[in-house]
């Protein structure tokens, strides 16, 4: 009787075990469906966009006041690795710190997508109020306003983080 008891837990387990395999393995960053999402800058209120819907390689990502257009509009596509692709829903370009720059104050701006780590993010830290970081994986920097300045027009950098509410994002 025993022996036929450890059997029946023993393939229980086994199924229960099965089960968790099955449900987590479905759950990771590389399942994850893309969406699209406005970045608010925590202190200045102002939105994350490439200006004037530039479609050029290089082209500065600024803040600017919310006017909710496709230049203000982010794709997060998941990428299989555990990070994120954003890429501007009006020009498909992804957003990067320029040249792979591992530096403070180093310029984020829009590229064609390449896949590179200085393309890879990590949107991080989600609270009650929908706000996280945006963590670069090749400088492991976060995006910035810089000085905290709040101006229209004011390009975005990398930094060390630093708990400011400037290098915080509201997703909307």
């Amino acid at each position: 009787m025993k022996s036929g008891v450890k059997a029946t837990l023993r393939a229980g387990s086994v199924a229960f075990c099965a089960t968790l395999a099955v449900t987590f393995a479905g759950a990771g960053p590389a399942s994850a469906a893309p969406y699209n999402t406005f970045l608010v800058n925590a202190a200045s209120g102002k939105c994350l966009e490439v200006p004037w819907g530039n479609y050029d390689n290089g082209a500065p990502v600024q803040q600017w006041g919310c006017n909710w257009g496709d230049n203000q509009k982010w794709a997060v596509y998941p990428t299989a690795d555990g990070y994120s692709m954003i890429v501007n829903v009006q020009t498909g370009k992804c957003l990067e710190v320029a040249d792979w720059r591992t530096d403070q104050g180093a310029p984020v701006r829009q590229w064609e997508c390449t896949n590179g780590a200085n393309q890879h993010w990590v949107v991080s830290g989600k609270d009650a109020n929908n706000q996280v970081t945006v963590r670069n994986r090749n400088s492991w920097m976060v995006i910035d306003d810089p000085g905290a300045s709040g101006a229209n027009g004011t390009q975005m950098i990398q930094w060390k983080y630093n708990y400011g509410a400037n290098q915080v994002w509201t997703v909307r």
